[in-house]
């Protein structure tokens, strides 16, 4: 969901987003490895 009210604040929230986004794969990515492992 992006609310465009004005450019600077749809960037910082697109690179908001993009980052949660890596966080939460990288976290699965690490479960997914000690699932691996156990």
């Amino acid at each position: 969901m992006r609310v465009i009210l004005d450019r600077d604040y749809t960037v910082e929230t697109s690179i908001k987003e993009e980052e949660e986004k890596e966080e939460k794969e990288e976290k699965e990515e690490k479960e997914e490895i000690q699932e691996g492992s156990a």
